[in-house]
């Protein structure tokens, strides 16, 4: 399955990222250099000329940069320790799970299972899980549910379905 969240990097919470930071035990003078790469920003909306007032920015990283995706995986990397039943790999926000089942009920269970605990822990990080970009793959080896097979698993996510694709 691979999930995909909404505006990521953009969602990203800076007092909660340096408490990850400061939790992995990172060197003080690392957490005051990250802190002030975060702290202070400003930005405004500009509308055929009619300017917002300036407002301080306190959620989000610059895609960007190199920096952007380690913070992210900092950000969400607590994910490992989360009690699913499927694998997670993690490439910056690209979030891919991989699931090994005897039948497709506890495939179907096991992802559903998963999609509630991830929609917790990413609710508790500020990002949302963007249900009609989420997909699945099905792979299937000489088991007993064959070489192929036609049938969708009609995984339900937050009142949404999620889609399957083809290889």
């Amino acid at each position: 399955m691979f999930i995909d969240l909404t505006k990521a990097f953009d969602c990203i919470n800076h007092e909660l990222l340096l408490k990850k930071f400061r939790k992995l035990q990172f060197s003080e003078k690392f957490l005051l250099l990250l802190e002030s790469y975060l702290n202070d920003r400003l930005q405004c909306v500009d509308v055929d000329g009619i300017k917002s007032p300036m407002l301080k920015i306190k959620t989000g990283v610059f895609k960007g940069s190199k920096l952007a995706a380690v913070c992210f995986l900092i950000y969400i990397n607590f994910i490992f320790s989360l009690p699913t039943s499927g694998k997670a790999n993690l490439f910056a926000d690209d979030d891919a799970i991989a699931y090994g089942a005897t039948s497709l009920e506890e495939l179907k269970s096991q992802m559903e299972t998963d999609l509630k605990i991830l929609k917790i822990f990413f609710d508790n990080h500020f990002l949302k899980i963007n249900a009609s970009k989420t997909k699945y793959i099905l792979f299937f080896g000489k088991t007993s549910l064959g070489f192929f097979t036609e049938q969708n698993l009609n995984i339900d996510f937050d009142g949404e379905k999620i889609e399957r694709v083809q290889v």
